[in-house]
C-alpha cells in the first residue's frame, strides 16, 4: 500500500514540476499565466512577468492548497496505454457476460 501512494506521490511531484515550467506569474494581480500566453488572462498586462520557478511553485502550491481538484484539471493523468486498454475491455467483457445454463 506505501508503494501505491509513493507512486502517486511521485506523479504528483512530477505533473508539479511540469506545471511550473509552463506557467509564469503576473507582477500586477498576482495570478498564475501560461508561458505562451502574451498578455495576462486576468488583468491583461503585457509587461515582464516572474518566471522564477520558486515564485511559481510558491504561487501554484498556494493555489492548490485552496482547491486540490484543479491538479488534474491542469495536469490530466496520461491517457491508459492501448495493451492496458484492452485488458480492461477484456475483463468487463468476461465479467459481466452472462452465463450459458447448460442443464437440461
Amino acid at each position: 500500500m506505501e508503494d501505491v501512494q509513493f507512486f502517486k506521490d511521485s506523479r504528483i511531484e512530477g505533473q508539479m514540476q511540469a506545471l511550473v515550467l509552463r506557467l509564469k506569474v503576473c507582477p500586477v494581480c498576482d495570478s498564475l499565466t501560461r508561458c505562451e500566453a502574451d498578455q495576462c488572462t486576468l488583468c491583461n498586462w503585457a509587461g515582464k512577468f516572474e518566471d522564477d520557478v520558486n515564485v511559481v511553485s510558491d504561487r501554484l502550491s498556494a493555489l492548490l492548497g485552496k482547491c486540490p481538484e484543479l491538479l488534474h484539471t491542469l495536469a490530466p493523468e496520461a491517457p491508459q496505454s492501448f495493451i492496458a486498454r484492452m485488458k480492461d475491455f477484456l475483463f468487463q467483457e468476461i465479467r459481466f457476460r452472462k452465463r450459458i445454463d447448460m442443464t437440461a
